[in-house]
């Protein structure tokens, strides 16, 4: 359920990288009383090494990207209207093996 009540100069693009097995944190939580609330995210696979990335909220995992050897430096992306996290969660990107990955993430902080 998107939020578009938000405006988009609120928001702050940052650009990452993550070649660690398991999890990767992407966007930090952001402490008591706020959350983080995602309008894009994009992953990159750097490698063309078949692996699986799981998008979550904290540990709960929330979205699951699959990308084949065959595609090589495969792409997803994801675009909603304003995605809460839960308070004082922070948005991780779960890695199946240590393969390179980078990503983008468009995403604001807010009070609860």
């Amino acid at each position: 359920m998107g939020y578009s009540g938000r405006t988009a100069e609120a928001y702050t693009q940052i650009t990452g990288s993550a070649a660690l097995e398991n999890a990767n944190t992407a966007v930090a939580a952001p402490g008591t009383g706020r959350r983080i609330v995602w309008r894009k995210i994009k992953l990159v696979n750097a490698t063309a090494n078949a692996m699986t990335v799981i998008v979550q909220y904290g540990s709960t995992s929330k979205m699951t990207s699959m990308f084949a050897a065959s595609i090589g430096a495969g792409e997803v992306y994801y675009e909603e209207c304003g995605v809460p996290l839960p308070e004082n969660t922070a948005l991780v990107l779960d890695l199946s093996a240590a393969n390179a990955i980078s990503y983008d993430v468009e995403y604001l902080t807010e009070s609860v």
